[in-house]
């Protein structure tokens, strides 16, 4: 959905938007404390991220799914450096 509307910013804001609503009025984000379905999260546009993190956390999100980076991100945004440790995939995932 994303590449699709890369070139329509609102759009993709409110496909996303459509997406969580239909996720949360069928299932809910904490179905039964059993089923933990992830909003998506497009950072696109970094003010409507920020608004719909704290509305799908208001309504019981445990988890998100953010999509997009450095080529849907406005200008100035950039990723974090990834861990030397984790790029090569021989990087240890245990704390310490």
């Amino acid at each position: 959905m994303e590449e699709a509307l890369a070139h329509d910013p609102e759009a993709l804001v409110a496909a996303f938007h459509a997406f969580n609503q239909w996720l949360d009025e069928d299932w809910g984000y904490a179905y039964q404390e059993r089923i933990f379905a992830a909003p998506m999260i497009t950072l696109v546009d970094v003010d409507a991220a920020v608004a719909v993190v704290d509305e799908v956390l208001a309504r019981d999100a445990r988890i998100v799914c953010i999509k997009g980076g450095p080529a849907h991100a406005p200008t100035g945004l950039t990723s974090p450096a990834t861990p030397a440790s984790t790029r090569s995939g021989h990087g240890s995932m245990r704390p310490g």
